[in-house]
């Protein structure tokens, strides 16, 4: 990840991983639901079942490592969505600043601009 070709990469490996793992999984319910953007994923399985399904997980390519996360102490989060029981807000990581870019770095003006519009 990282460079321009790596979101379209991942797109393509994950795509074959999910239709010779995660249909498997799903189909026999050892997986209850399963999203995914880009190369974060957001699953809903049984705490006993973890670590198995991160094996049969990493059995599809010895290159590729997964990682979790189980919330045991706070309400899952994916991308910048909070799960909570009243429904979705917006989730912020400690790390969080509100910056997004300082507005005389070079960047492409579009660029500026098009992050000021999604703001507003």
């Amino acid at each position: 990840m990282g460079g321009s070709i790596g979101p379209l990469l991942a797109n393509i490996i994950m795509i074959e991983f999910e239709n010779q793992v995660v249909r498997k999984l799903l189909a026999n319910e050892r997986i209850k639901f399963y999203t995914r953007f880009v190369d974060d994923t957001l699953l809903l399985i049984k705490n006993d079942d973890i670590e198995a399904i991160k094996i049969e997980f990493e059995k599809f390519d010895s290159n590729l490592k997964f990682t979790y996360d189980t919330f045991e102490n706070e309400n899952p989060h994916f991308l910048d969505i909070e799960i909570t029981n009243n429904g979705l807000k917006v989730y912020r990581k400690d790390t969080f600043t509100g910056h997004y870019v300082n507005f005389s770095s070079f960047v492409p003006w579009l660029h500026r601009i098009s992050w000021l519009r999604s703001l507003v």
